[in-house]
């Protein structure tokens, strides 16, 4: 017999440990026939080594693989398609020593991705160019159905609505929010109110131009960290949670929700540095004017006097308010 055919001969002998003893014994016993086969004279051949017995063995054993999982993802297409195809996606790897695929179950109940979206506990108090819910629908991408569907008509007793020196719309606090009643100033802001995901405020967050890395309020400032938790850094709008009266309701389901209450707490999108009154910009006219006509088709405000007296001093009126000429 030559050296090639004793190598055959030996390299099936392998292969045959491998199928009929355990892996750890046959990893063994190959260690052992490789010692007594190197010190055999005929690998004083030339060309013939010990390690081609190894290259062939490994290539062996990967055809075998390869052909192995060809077999259990053909049975697994016929089983369960999707997870075939995810299988079929992803590319193999053969430097593991071990690979497993779990055949899919069918007595296993089927499992939800995830639960449905649930808003917040508070409601938004949208009082700008968001009183259009057509535009919360464009901003508001990951649960529209429910962040920009309106659900009350409400109102911020003393509070002041302006365009801003920014040119956008704004709103102002009383002077002392800890004690309203000393004030006699008589202003009121209307809005719509929205129940957002948190998903969805994180957008509206970032449209608003919310500083998030904001240092939080100090214990002894004059707004409580209630009402005011962060300070508004270098964003455009800070928030702020203050108490809203209802003074319609649109969905009746969450009216009977809220056992009827007639005063929530709203969040409230408030520019504390641009507090002085100035011109709108151009594009801005155009959206709080579409802002405005869907308001008032939900019956907002509740004065009906309040839009001609409060916005229209900023807002200009007409179907081509706010383009350029």
């Amino acid at each position: 017999m030559d050296a090639k055919g004793f190598e055959d001969i030996l390299l099936e002998f392998f292969l045959v440990i491998e199928r009929i003893k355990p892996l750890s014994r046959a990893i063994r016993d190959i260690h052992i026939l490789r010692g007594a086969v190197c010190r055999s004279s005929i690998f004083n051949s030339p060309g013939i080594y010990p390690h081609s017995i190894r290259k062939n063995l490994e290539k062996t054993r990967k055809a075998r693989q390869d052909r192995k999982m060809r077999e259990e993802t053909s049975e697994l297409s016929r089983s369960c398609p999707i997870a075939a195809a995810v299988v079929d996606a992803a590319p193999f790897s053969f430097t593991t020593t071990t690979t497993v695929i779990s055949e899919p179950s069918l007595d296993a109940p089927l499992k939800i991705a995830s639960s449905p979206p649930q808003p917040n506990d508070y409601f938004y108090f949208a009082y700008g160019s968001n009183l259009s819910h057509s535009q919360m629908c464009q901003r508001c991408v990951f649960n529209p159905a429910i962040s920009a569907k309106p659900l009350a008509i409400a109102r911020l007793d003393r509070w002041k609505w302006f365009i801003c020196e920014a040119g956008y719309a704004n709103v102002l606090p009383p002077d002392s929010l800890s004690n309203p009643s000393l004030e006699a100033d008589d202003e009121v802001v209307y809005g719509v109110l929205y129940k957002m995901t948190p998903e969805d405020e994180d957008l509206l967050d970032r449209y608003e131009g919310v500083d998030r890395s904001a240092p939080p309020t100090p214990p002894d400032g004059p707004v409580g960290r209630h009402m005011r938790p962060r300070e508004q850094g270098k964003g455009s709008y800070n928030k702020w949670y203050v108490p809203a009266t209802v003074v319609k309701w649109l969905d009746e389901s969450v009216n009977l929700e809220w056992d009827e209450a007639q005063e929530l707490t709203v969040l409230v999108y408030v520019n504390e540095y641009k507090v002085k009154e100035g011109p709108p910009k151009q594009e801005y006219i155009r959206r709080m004017n579409r802002g405005i006509r869907e308001a008032e088709a939900l019956g907002f405000p509740a004065d009906a006097n309040w839009v001609e007296r409060v916005i229209r001093r900023f807002i200009p009126n007409g179907p081509d308010a706010g383009l350029e000429s």
